[in-house]
């Protein structure tokens, strides 16, 4: 059984796609996330069960609520496995 998420992102997709749209961003990721140890290596998980592609490219970041962004960076809320 997948999450909620994962039904609303292909639902998304689906309505780009009939709209023309040929890709969809679900945001960056640091390149060590492919490594099991890295602790959002659940989130490339995540991402690749819906066939993700990976693509290199710059980023930047901008955090407006320090508290709000440092509860996203919590090792502890990890809540996806590879099950690939």
């Amino acid at each position: 059984q997948r999450p909620a998420t994962t039904w609303l992102h292909w639902r998304i997709i689906g309505e780009l796609y009939r709209h023309g749209f040929t890709s969809y961003g679900l945001g960056g990721a640091r390149a060590s996330a492919i490594e099991a140890s890295d602790e959002v290596h659940g989130l490339h998980c995540y991402r690749m069960g819906l066939g993700a592609e990976v693509v290199a490219c710059a980023g930047a970041r901008w955090v407006l609520d320090p508290a709000h962004d440092s509860e996203h960076r919590n090792p502890m809320r990890t809540m996806w496995e590879c099950a690939v």
